[in-house]
Order: C-alpha cells, then structure tokens, then sequence
C-alpha cells in the first residue's frame, strides 16, 4: 500500500472510531480508553505532514500503520465489532480484471 493510501485508510479510520464513540457516549457508555486511543490515531495524523516532508517513506509507513492500529482499538473499545478481515488478493484480482478490461 502507498503512503497516500495509508494515511487515506487512517483518516478513515479516526472517523470510524470518533463515530462509535460518540455512539457508544450516547448509550452512557464509559469511552475514557477508546477517546485517549482515538486522541493518539488523531495526533499521529495531524503529524503526517511533517514525516512526509522529511522524506522518510518507511518511517511514515510505520507511522501510519500505528495510528491505523490505534484508531481501530479506539473502535473496538468503544463497541464497535471488529471488522472481518479481508481476502488476500481480491483487490489484486479486482485490479488485474480492471486494467484487462481497460485494454481490450
């Protein structure tokens, strides 16, 4: 995955997170963890452009891949159930049909 697309898949992720936490506060739930998690993800990401100016691309894949994990254990604390995991190589699947069909 390109460094774009990770930190794409971690904004997503907050919003995910910040979403079912505001659910979770409304059911009177204790989300203290889950907001201290989600503070974490939300501080990773308004730190990426200064990893992606230092030009460090492994660093800024490790970066991400942080606030990814913290922004989803924000979402399972606050009660959201994990997400399936997905098939290896369908998306690979997916691409090659999409770039054979562009061409024939």
């Amino acid at each position: 995955m390109n460094a774009f697309e990770n930190a794409e898949k971690l904004k997503n992720e907050i919003r995910i997170a910040d979403a079912a936490i505001k659910q979770a506060k409304q059911q009177g739930k204790d989300v203290s963890v889950a907001q201290k998690e989600l503070d974490t993800a939300i501080s990773i990401r308004d730190n990426l452009p200064v990893l992606w100016h230092s030009f460090n691309l492994p660093h800024f894949q490790n970066v991400t891949d942080n606030g990814i994990i913290y922004a989803r254990t924000a979402q399972t604390d606050a009660g959201l159930p994990p997400d399936k995991p997905s098939t290896p190589g369908f998306e690979t699947i997916l691409s090659i049909t999409g770039i054979i069909s562009i061409y024939c």
